[in-house]
């Protein structure tokens, strides 16, 4: 029986570190939207940048059809083997709708404040292009079209976890919700 797990949660919310603790504790697969558009900016040989993902993104949707990226995630989920899968960085609502699709599926939604967000940001690694930000740049970085849908997609979570305290924390968050939802069904 196969879990579905999307993650929804604005930029340095704790999105990858709580998918990292999923795929460690409840051995998940992991996924990624964006890796499907990462994928091919590799094979077209241009940078991995937010940017050239949102380009990309968009156009693939425009010309291609709102669901191709939503239909191969979806493909990639079905041939995966592994019983629990956390995708990270729900956006859209399609995104939403294919998740909901599994009979054994959950949104959760990450909420940190924007300046706690903005300060991890300026301290990981992860993409230089936002090392740089100033926080004017971080917040305008909000209104960007990957971006503005959070809101409205997050009110279709199950669980909204506020990850404002310590990582050991959000864990105990997690796994309560984790454990007390999927595991205790029969």
């Amino acid at each position: 029986m196969k879990f579905v797990i999307g993650l929804i949660g604005k930029i340095c919310s704790g999105k990858t570190m709580t998918v990292d603790y999923i795929c460690s504790e409840f051995d998940a697969e992991s996924y990624k939207f964006s890796e499907i558009l990462t994928d091919i900016l590799n094979v077209l040989n241009l940078p991995n940048e937010r940017r050239n993902l949102q380009i990309l993104g968009r156009t693939l949707r425009e010309n291609l059809g709102h669901e191709v990226i939503v239909n191969a995630m979806n493909a990639k989920i079905e041939k995966s083997t592994k019983n629990v899968i956390v995708i990270d960085g729900v956006r859209y609502q399609n995104e939403v709708d294919m998740i909901m699709k599994f009979k054994n599926n959950m949104i959760i939604k990450l909420e940190t404040p924007i300046e706690e967000r903005y300060k991890r940001s300026s301290s990981r690694n992860e993409k230089s292009d936002e090392k740089k930000l100033s926080f004017e740049q971080f917040k305008n970085n909000e209104n960007k079209e990957t971006e503005i849908h959070i809101d409205e997609t997050g009110k279709h979570a199950d669980y909204v976890i506020e990850n404002t305290g310590t990582k050991e924390e959000l864990f105990e968050k997690i796994d309560e919700i984790i454990k007390n939802t999927f595991f205790n069904q029969s």
